[in-house]
């Protein structure tokens, strides 16, 4: 049984051990926001080699803002308010192991007069 909650290194190591069980672990970085503009933020981020994905995750400011049960690398997110701190991550489970991003601060753009 493997332990969900194990450290970071663990789950690095039985990554590369897991080429025994023919198991692609995969792994998930590089958020960005791409656009940014008053209501609407622009996400992608990269996957690393896999053939499965339980889920794929997407939180905005701590809670899940969107769920998807197939490979996807990016999302746009819309109906924000504009001149509004944002956080964002996104997390990838797959075989019982998790992955997640570093968390991305992202100010909308505000109204000018």
């Amino acid at each position: 049984m493997v332990n969900k909650t194990c450290s970071k290194s663990y789950i690095n190591s039985q990554r590369r051990n897991s080429s025994n069980t023919g198991v692609v672990v995969p792994e998930i970085s590089s958020l960005d926001a791409i656009n940014v503009i008053q209501t609407t933020v622009s996400l992608s981020w990269s996957i690393g080699e896999t053939q499965h994905v339980d889920v794929i995750q997407l939180f905005q400011s701590g809670s899940v803002a969107m769920n998807w049960s197939s490979l996807t690398s990016s999302y746009t997110v819309t109906s924000l308010d504009p001149g509004t701190e944002y956080e964002f991550f996104v997390k990838i489970l797959s075989y019982g192991y998790t992955d997640e991003t570093q968390p991305i601060i992202v100010t909308t753009g505000s109204y000018r007069k």
